[in-house]
């Protein structure tokens, strides 16, 4: 199951000088080079979302900043690992209350393809009870309501069918978003993109939805999807879009939904008013709040009116931020840090109700003390602190990193590999994966034991490639594993293992020098690997003969794995 942030522009400076309370000069000199967003401040198995989703909305005020996405991938704009996802849409929320979309496909389509994204959604139109026109809030009629349903489903069709005028050949990867009014509705649009061709649905509309109604959508979509995929023979895939209640993400993993994005968490770094720091998925705590008193548009206001002056405001603020200091250092005891913000606090905001008892839970606690990940380890009690982009979004990014972790508790991330063959498709032009392998009986016999198993990524390990995803499109080749050089082979081995470090279990059904390498990956690589064909199901030689013998056995081992992920919701979250 894959997550994806949706991108707001949350970036930070990565040498912002907390101490001096002042950015770098190389954020002051150029900061559209210099900041960063959480992918870069963490390695890369510890990066806290599985892909970045940017919405077309977002480039709309700027023709210059959607120029500038033109000229140049935004993979390469925001620094992307080849590991990680990007995806785009185009913000339907931002657009609810037109009679229409405000693109069209040929202008997203173009977007997509210059973006370098690896999945467009294809446009649609938000089916909600009331929009609001003329500063007067009013119902949807069930006319219009249909109207947009057609729109979505008909702008589904046309930007499938213009990718392949175009020969995209699956550059991006598109994904039919589909709306609705109840389960049927939307049951009726995935059918309907279906039909035209998709393996990818998207969900959208459902981030204002009661969890039920959310939850028996997805059902009624994934039963759809899954017994199409049975009929048809291909394997399909789930998106919901803006879930905002993470508590569903446990049972939507069991719906077969594959993936979902989520910016709740990371917002909540500085908009919640008492959960802005999360421990685990059972603890949040409250931020300290000590705002810039030059900053803050309410504290000008209070300097202005004159009821403080800003030489004993700034001599306040001063205090309280050495006692968060000192008292993480040990150097003061809980109550004199808790008075001089709490001092401060009202001197800068006035009277905001009892401030002092989030106070004294969130500093006895120390939360940032029991945190592993690497925001926490490097500027401690900075994070806590709710004063500033650059401590506000990096409490976020924590946020995340939080969240990622139980979330592969909860859903482990399972790769299922075979090796390529030397029988593939031989048309010129690229193809996914499965299609261009689909040659080799070997691999028909692998896809079809696993293609429908839910909850797992598939995929092919390719000498040219490294670990092709079953849905990507590849061109023709013929490079063998065994004509690779000694050098070539250790390039290949790092570029699976970064692959690998992004799962928890890996299952590989291969033989020969691929299978030598897996073996080896295995003894050394951070999740734990199942090779097949094993000697231990077989009295024979482990040849060709014995690995199609045993792909049923690894179906069997994956569907035990899948089925022991889970069992438990996320608390808080």
């Amino acid at each position: 199951m894959d997550y994806f942030v949706p991108d707001w522009n949350d970036v930070v400076d990565p040498w912002f000088n907390f101490p001096l309370d002042k950015p770098s000069g190389e954020h002051l000199r150029d900061p559209a080079k210099t900041d960063v967003r959480a992918h870069e401040l963490f390695p890369l198995g510890e990066i806290p979302y599985d892909g970045i989703l940017v919405s077309r909305m977002t480039f709309a005020p700027g023709a210059g900043v959607l120029q500038k996405a033109r000229e140049a991938s935004l993979r390469l704009r925001f620094r992307l690992p080849d590991e990680l996802l990007l995806m785009a849409d185009c913000g339907a929320w931002g657009y609810v209350d037109r009679d229409e979309p405000p693109f069209d496909s040929e202008e997203i389509l173009d977007f997509y393809a210059d973006g370098g994204f690896d999945y467009g959604v294809s446009i649609d139109h938000m089916i909600v009870d009331s929009i609001i026109e003329d500063d007067i809030t009013r119902p949807l009629t069930k006319e219009e309501k249909e109207r947009r349903w057609d729109i979505t489903v008909e702008n589904g069709k046309e930007i499938l069918n213009l990718s392949r005028k175009r020969h995209l050949n699956g550059k991006p990867r598109l994904v039919g978003a589909i709306q609705g009014w109840n389960e049927e509705s939307y049951v009726r649009a995935a059918e309907q993109l279906l039909g035209e061709g998709y393996d990818f649905i998207g969900i959208g509309g459902l981030a204002r939805a009661p969890t039920s109604g959310i939850l028996r959508v997805a059902a009624a979509v994934s039963r759809s999807i899954q017994s199409y995929g049975r009929r048809s023979g291909r394997r399909i895939d789930l998106h919901i879009f803006g879930i905002t209640r993470m508590k569903v993400v446990s049972e939507l993993a069991r719906l077969g939904v594959t993936s979902f994005d989520s910016a709740s968490l990371l917002r909540k770094a500085w908009l919640s008013k008492d959960e802005n720091y999360y421990l685990d998925d059972k603890t949040a705590y409250a931020a300290v709040r000590i705002p810039h008193s030059s900053r803050s548009t309410r504290i000008r206001a209070r300097l202005a009116s004159g009821e403080m002056k800003s030489e004993r405001l700034h001599d306040l603020e001063t205090d309280a931020l050495a006692a968060a200091r000192n008292y993480a250092l040990g150097e003061v005891d809980l109550e004199m840090a808790v008075s001089a913000i709490a001092k401060y606090d009202f001197a800068a905001l006035g009277l905001r109700g009892d401030i002092r008892r989030d106070l004294r839970r969130t500093l006895r606690a120390k939360p940032w003390e029991q945190c592993a990940c690497p925001l926490c380890c490097k500027i401690g009690v900075e994070i806590i602190l709710h004063r500033g982009n650059d401590r506000n979004r990096r409490r976020g990014f924590h946020n995340l990193w939080v969240f990622h972790k139980y979330l592969r508790k909860l859903v482990p991330r399972i790769l299922v590999l075979t090796n390529c063959t030397q029988k593939k498709h031989g048309r010129r032009s690229d193809l996914p994966a499965y299609l261009r392998y689909s040659k080799s009986d070997t691999f028909q016999l692998w896809w079809k034991n696993l293609r429908e198993v839910r909850g797992i990524d598939l995929g092919v390990l390719s000498a040219e490639h490294g670990v092709v995803p079953w849905w990507k499109p590849i061109p023709n080749y013929n490079k063998r594993i065994e004509e690779l050089s000694q050098e070539e082979k250790l390039r290949l081995e790092k570029k699976v293992s970064m692959v690998l470090l992004r799962y928890d279990l890996v299952f590989f059904s291969g033989l020969g020098e691929y299978g030598r390498m897996m073996r080896k990956l295995a003894l050394s690589a951070n999740p734990r690997v199942e090779l097949f064909p094993k000697k231990e199901l077989s009295s024979r030689k482990l040849d060709l003969l014995e690995l199609k013998r045993q792909i049923p056995d690894m179906r069997g081992a994956v569907l035990k794995a899948v089925s022991a992920s889970g069992g438990r919701g996320l608390d808080l979250f």
